[in-house]
């Protein structure tokens, strides 16, 4: 069939309610194993800024990003995004599109570790600057952004590159006999934005490293990692270790990503965040999919597919030990519902519409979509917390 289907999507934002009044609480772990993360006010002395880490060290570890973000919190904000040249951050999708990592220049490559490192550009919408450290046996090493390793398209960009660039952002690779794009399988690009997926799978929903705000009439806040610390692998290891700072108006943190490949992937963080003022709430392990039409809503007008949605449903396990099931919808406007279960043991967005004929989208392949959830370590559930599922149609 040809011709344009609508476009029209709508947004859902899933996550952890952690009300100003709660905190703060014990460092944790979220996402694929996941606990209530630590949140408070900083009251340190200012520390020097990440860009200043001393390269002499031999070791860095979740440790030393805390004490980054607790002293940035002490700090005003800065945005950085006046670093990114105007005409990059003006670039048009297609543009960006034509800007490519070479795959020869991969972090890693040379030293044929079963991990490798590729890069985003810092341009178009992606115009927070990331700054990326290596961490190995000789300390840390930051990773240059310069014009020699990305490819341009002919006559897609008259004003070329500037030799020194910015990243926007990193993903990773898991090393085969046989590279492929098929080999990705975590990608940190946008905000506190990051995605994984399993062998086979595609990209979908998304998951946060927080979020501030949702659904308050005074706006949402969206923080964003400012730099990472990725840890190299030995040629044992089965996993990436890679340590981030949140930076924002109103919040820093500190991140401990522990990252796997496999069928499912599996990420596990820890994190802590400091506020730099008051916010009405706070949300942990944030989710953020696409739901437009499935088997429960209307077909959009003029649209063959039978459904169009990265996922279908969310699935909560009470403290209880209930286990509870909302179809996801489109609403006409926004629509927030909060789920007041208290210490549920874990939460996720499902697809359960897995063949190719629930869909026929031969591009998008949304039957290969991946679910995602979160689960706290150990046996106390997210305490003292609750949900709130916030649908927008856009």
């Amino acid at each position: 069939m040809t011709g344009r289907v609508p476009t029209a999507r709508w947004l859902l934002v899933l996550i952890v309610v952690v009300p100003f009044a709660m905190m703060p609480f014990r460092p944790g772990q979220a996402q694929t194993q996941a606990q209530p993360v630590q949140v408070e006010p900083a009251q340190v002395e200012p520390v020097p800024a990440p860009t200043q880490a001393a390269s002499t060290h031999t070791a860095f570890g979740f440790e030393d990003v805390y004490a980054i973000a607790k002293g940035l919190a002490e700090r005003p904000y800065r945005s950085s995004e006046d670093r990114v040249p105007q005409y990059l951050r003006q670039l048009g999708y297609d543009q960006y599109r034509d800007i490519r990592f070479k795959p020869a220049r991969s972090l890693w490559r040379d030293a044929h570790l079963p991990f490798e490192v590729q890069f985003f550009l810092a341009a178009y919408v992606f115009n927070r600057p990331v700054i990326v450290n290596e961490v190995g046996p000789r300390g840390i090493r930051p990773v240059p952004a310069t014009a020699d390793l990305f490819d341009v398209r002919p006559g897609r960009l008259p004003q070329g590159l500037p030799p020194a660039l910015e990243f926007a952002g990193f993903r990773l690779h898991e090393r085969t006999r046989q590279p492929s794009p098929q080999d990705e399988f975590v990608a940190f690009l946008g905000a506190s934005y990051f995605r994984a997926i399993g062998n086979g799978q595609g990209y979908g929903l998304s998951a946060r490293g927080i979020a501030v705000n949702t659904g308050d009439p005074g706006g949402e806040e969206f923080p964003a990692f400012t730099e990472f610390w990725l840890q190299t692998p030995t040629a044992a290891s089965r996993s990436v270790t890679a340590y981030g700072l949140l930076d924002g108006p109103s919040v820093t943190g500190a991140y401990q990503f522990e990252l796997a490949p496999g069928a499912p992937a599996h990420t596990d963080v820890t994190a802590a965040i400091f506020l730099r003022r008051h916010v009405a709430l706070v949300g942990i392990a944030p989710f953020s999919t696409m739901f437009f039409h499935g088997q429960n809503t209307v077909r959009a007008l003029g649209d063959f597919r039978p459904e169009v949605h990265d996922s279908d449903g969310l699935l909560i396990h009470s403290g209880t030990g209930e286990w509870i099931w909302r179809p996801l919808v489109n609403p006409p406007g926004t629509l927030v519902s909060s789920f007041s279960i208290g210490s549920p043991k874990g939460f996720g967005l499902m697809q359960r519409a897995r063949d190719f004929g629930d869909y026929q989208d031969l591009e998008a392949r949304y039957d290969k979509r991946r679910a995602q959830g979160s689960f706290p370590e150990g046996t106390g559930g997210w305490a003292r917390s609750g949900l709130l599922n916030s649908q927008a149609h856009t």
